[in-house]
């Protein structure tokens, strides 16, 4: 960027290199006012990379900047992250009286400049804002956390000036207000606020963060918390945090338990190994052998119960545990879940059944081969492997035939090179057959060469006089694929 641009220039040429922001000098004002405290950060280290040197700021420009006039908030946040000190320490004492958010933004950025007097004079203009207003932090919160994870703002500004002003006993509304924040480490930050400073009311918090919707709160509350404030969870948030919607949170209050367990925590295991999500039961099932409740019978007891009173399918938790402990006596009860609409559910019924023996394990794997759900297709192709039959070309066909959707046919298609170059080349000429219209098949056949490699043993006249006689009859109408390369191969029996 040449000397001759302007603050205006620079931070149009800047916004658009680092920020990927389309706009034009006249407009960049007011995108800058628009950016977020992380595109400032941003903002800030292409501004002192960039090549550019405005006129300095001088003493009559204070008087003629009305209050609030956005144009020169901007142009001095650009000036102060020029490269050259001088600027920014000298931007950074035009800005001190001024209100808004570049102007503190900018002062909080400088906290962290490597040059000590520019840092300086930033902490007096952070102090000063502080001084007139005690809750000015909370305001500019999420600029002020993203930039305590620098170590000269942390150690500095953060420790000295802005901690003590969020921990001070008069803002402990504030804080509480905190928790509506929009962002989430605002409010993980809050939570962790209002613990250090009000500890007196830390139950109040845990029974706010069990009852919300996030996940990190709602485990750290039960997790944290207590060590923190100093308390123990009665058991009415203990119940909360069993009946939470989020699964980490169920299974470390299933360890709370555990630590302390009343007259109906056996109860409370047996519940909880019907629990759909996996951490849940392994919890449940650790607590379970050192009661000595046998898990596989609370499985098999909740699926035989459905069964017996053909009251829908059987519950999906106590499917889905006795399928990773399934043995040969718990293939009918696993049987009937195989039809399931989840995807996650028939995948885990066909290792259940895979590891109990099932015995007509090939009908099975060819059933599932036609499933809808992509993942129950590739993992009947995966176990597949170690069946005989099902890694056939007659079995392949016959499930192209049935798949239910794009992805479970490209999916059979790439399974086609477990059969090797010359049956699959065969497979694919049966299909182009019976799709000629199918993008997928000719585009098999096109990738066909590429994927041949030169790892096969060469064919015998008889086979080789065969796939000659397929490519002359098929290549008339298909002329997308490279027929020649392919002729070739099948010719010399290598790629």
């Amino acid at each position: 960027m040449s000397s001759a641009r302007d603050w205006r220039e620079a931070l149009t040429d800047t916004l658009r290199r680092a920020l990927r922001i389309e706009t034009t000098p006249e407009v960049a004002a007011a995108a800058l006012h628009a950016l977020s405290p992380g595109q400032w950060l941003a903002l800030d280290e292409a501004l002192r990379r960039a090549w550019w040197r405005p006129a300095p700021p001088g003493p009559a420009w204070s008087p003629s900047m009305p209050p609030r006039e956005r144009e020169p908030d901007a142009q001095l946040f650009c000036i102060g992250c020029h490269a050259d000190g001088h600027l920014r320490e000298r931007a950074l004492r035009l800005s001190q009286t001024r209100e808004g958010r570049l102007a503190d933004a900018l002062a909080a950025i400088r906290c962290d400049d490597w040059v000590a007097p520019v840092r300086a004079c930033a902490e007096d203009a952070l102090r000063q804002r502080v001084e007139r207003d005690a809750g000015w932090p909370f305001e500019r919160i999420d600029l002020l956390l993203a930039l305590s994870r620098r170590e000269r703002f942390r150690d500095g500004a953060w420790c000295t000036l802005l901690a003590p002003a969020l921990l001070a006993p008069a803002q402990a509304e504030r804080r509480w207000a905190l928790l509506g924040h929009p962002h989430p480490q605002v409010r993980m930050f809050a939570c962790r606020t209002i613990a250090q400073a009000d500890p007196e009311r830390a139950t109040e918090l845990a029974a706010w963060a069990l009852a919300g919707r996030d996940p990190v709160i709602a485990l750290w509350a039960i997790r944290d918390l207590p060590g923190l404030a100093g308390i123990a969870f009665d058991d009415a948030l203990l119940a909360r945090a069993e009946r939470s919607r989020f699964a980490p949170v169920r299974a470390q209050a299933m360890r709370v338990l555990a630590q302390r367990p009343d007259a109906v925590f056996a109860d409370r295991v047996r519940a909880a190994l019907l629990d759909p999500h996996p951490s849940v039961r392994s919890v449940a099932a650790f607590a379970a052998r050192a009661l000595g409740i046998d898990a596989r019978g609370v499985w098999r007891a909740a699926i035989d119960q459905a069964i017996d009173r053909a009251a829908g399918p059987a519950p999906r938790g106590a499917v889905l545990g006795l399928a990773e402990q399934a043995q040969a006596e718990d293939v009918a009860r696993l049987r009937p879940s195989l039809d399931d609409a989840s995807g996650d559910l028939r995948c885990a019924v066909l290792r259940g059944l895979m590891r109990a023996g099932i015995d007509d394990a090939l009908p099975m794997l060819r059933d599932a081969l036609a499933a809808p759900q992509g993942k129950v297709v590739r993992l009947a192709l995966t176990l597949g492997k170690g069946v005989p039959g099902v890694l056939s070309r007659d079995t392949l066909v016959a499930a192209y035939g049935r798949a239910a959707n794009v992805r479970a046919r490209r999916l059979l298609l790439d399974a086609t090179w477990h059969l090797g170059p010359w049956q699959s080349l065969d497979m694919l000429f049966d299909l182009g057959a019976q799709r000629p219209d199918d993008a997928d098949v000719a585009q098999a056949l096109r990738h066909w060469p590429a994927h041949a490699g030169r790892r096969y043993a060469s064919l015998s006249p008889e086979r080789r006089a065969a796939l000659l006689a397929r490519i002359d009859a098929i290549a008339a109408g298909r002329p997308d694929a490279d027929w020649r390369t392919i002729r070739w191969i099948v010719e010399t029996g290598v790629a």
